[in-house]
């Protein structure tokens, strides 16, 4: 089992790189590499538009294959390069989400070789950026989609076999703002 850390957004909202971001004196990126480690991956990297400093979590980073075109594109970049056949995806700015909740998505698509995915839910919805994905049937059905032009995961998720697993909706916050950093921070 890989585990992918999702850090190749532009940040817009946030108006900085968040991999970049300390939270409790960690960057986003090693914490979301150390929650990976703790749900049992065997190997974590990061995918990342910009240089990261190396950490002994971390054993590799790898660009966008398509230069940052999205979540979609971190996701397709993930499956491409991993030769797992499972690989477990967390996006930065998910800093609640804990090793715990991502090791039950692992088992529960080990557990289960009609799922193609076990994505977090919450009461906002599914949360795709922390999933565990069965690599190749994924890869089979996004590719010709991202090609065509499709880049909502929430759209590539119809096409697949999914299970939810129903979180907290603490466990699904998300940092994409200064404001909803600064929430975190006082909490």
């Amino acid at each position: 089992m890989q585990g992918v850390v999702l850090a190749g957004g532009l940040s817009t909202r946030m108006g900085r790189d968040k991999a970049r971001i300390r939270l409790d004196g960690e960057f986003l990126y090693v914490r979301a590499a150390r929650c990976l480690i703790e749900a049992g991956c065997d190997r974590v990297v990061v995918v990342t538009r910009s240089d990261l400093e190396t950490h002994p979590d971390i054993s590799d980073f790898w660009r966008d294959l398509h230069g940052g075109q999205g979540p979609l594109d971190g996701l397709l970049t993930a499956l491409t390069n991993s030769t797992a056949p499972m690989v477990s995806v967390l996006g930065v700015d998910l800093p609640g989400v804990t090793g715990e909740v991502l090791r039950r998505t692992r088992e529960t698509l080990a557990e289960n070789l009609d799922l193609d995915a076990v994505v977090l839910r919450g009461g906002q919805g599914r949360q795709a950026l922390a999933a565990s994905w069965r690599r190749v049937p994924t890869l089979t059905a996004i590719q010709p989609l991202y090609a065509s032009g499709q880049r909502s995961i929430h759209r590539i998720l119809e096409s697949l076999v999914v299970q939810d697993l129903i979180v907290g909706d603490e466990v699904l916050v998300n940092v994409n703002t200064p404001e909803e950093l600064a929430a975190l921070r006082s909490e």
